[in-house]
């Protein structure tokens, strides 16, 4: 409506001589607000400029003696060209809009389709890295010294115990796959989350006779059992497995010594990630924030602090209520450091 009007002001006013321009403005106004708009915009825009043509008296009068119908086809002329370019131009805009609008669809729904392949070639790569490491957790103790034989692999539904506090001690577990939480009931009756076990990962030691804590799956686990007498101790096999237990025993006892809890939550996630079977920057976490807590010595509340902390700072990210993708792996580990 502006641009229209302004060629109808200019052309009013006599600033400048429209008639010897070999195209009137109106009809590059009509075009461009058909481009823009479509064909209806443009039609819109042919109707006012032949309003304001008619009301202004820019239109050609008639003469005396001439045919009305000649006259009127006079009149009618310019006001159906610029129709005509305006429906024209607005149907070639409305086809280009449509057929840009299909272009982009069809680039949305390949970007998903990517998308999805992608993120499919991640879940089968993820579950091929989790079954080579549950082979590999089964065949590092396939060749145990003689006399010492892995039973079969006992299959526990979530939340199954395992083992209680105080039961019997003297066998040790390996897990095939799945995930085993072992804590422990305090005299005071608070929780002790002792450590969580992965496909590959070894627990069940105990120095008495009866057990200190208690395991239970924390999903759809697989387990394989084996007893140890005190010969075997001697055997450096079996020596080089308690001392790993150890060591990872002294490593969480020092992360909850030495660390703040953001800090004790960064290392957390690292380790996970990286026992879980290498499945990149994402990690599942079958146990939940209350369990976390427990095994770090924090709150659930001091915990989804901590995890909302690492979000703003742009260090991870959360895929529904288990997944955690590390954006930033390196800066992580130096905080968890």
């Amino acid at each position: 409506a502006v641009l229209i009007g302004g060629v109808f002001a200019v052309e009013r006013l006599g600033l400048f001589d429209l008639q010897v321009l070999p195209l009137h403005p109106l009809v590059l106004a009509v075009a461009l607000i058909a481009a823009q708009y479509g064909a209806s915009g443009g039609i819109m825009a042919a109707a006012m400029a032949s309003a304001l043509a008619l009301l202004g008296g820019t239109l050609p009068q008639r003469v005396v003696g001439e045919d009305y119908f000649e006259y009127l086809a006079a009149v009618w002329t310019t006001p159906l060209a610029w129709l005509i370019i305006a429906v024209l131009v607005g149907i070639i805009s409305d086809g280009h809009r449509r057929l840009l609008q299909r272009s982009e669809q069809a680039l949305f729904e390949t970007q998903k389709e990517r998308d999805l392949i992608s993120a499919q070639y991640e879940a089968l790569a993820a579950r091929a890295k989790r079954l080579e490491r549950r082979v590999a957790g089964i065949e590092r103790y396939l060749g145990l010294p003689n006399g010492i034989k892995l039973g079969g692999t006992n299959r526990h539904r979530e939340k199954e115990l395992l083992y209680a506090q105080g039961d019997l001690a003297g066998d040790i577990f390996i897990v095939e796959f799945g995930c085993i939480r072992v804590s422990r009931i305090t005299l005071e009756g608070l929780r002790l989350v002792t450590g969580f076990y992965f496909a590959g990962d070894v627990f069940g030691f105990e120095t008495g006779a009866e057990r200190q804590c208690y395991a239970e799956a924390l999903e759809y686990s697989g387990t394989r059992k084996f007893h140890l007498d005190e010969r075997d101790l001697a055997n450096p096999q079996i020596a080089d497995m308690l001392f790993g237990y150890l060591e990872s025993i002294q490593q969480h006892l020092l992360i909850l010594g030495t660390q703040n809890a953001i800090e004790r939550v960064a290392a957390f996630l690292v380790g996970i990630a990286d026992r879980r079977g290498g499945e990149g920057p994402r990690a599942r976490l079958p146990m939940s924030r209350c369990d976390i807590a427990d095994h770090l010595g924090l709150t659930l509340e001091t915990v989804s602090r901590a995890i909302h902390r690492l979000q703003v700072l742009k260090l991870i990210t959360l895929v529904g209520a288990r997944d955690v993708i590390l954006l930033d792996r390196d800066a992580l580990i130096d905080l968890g450091a």
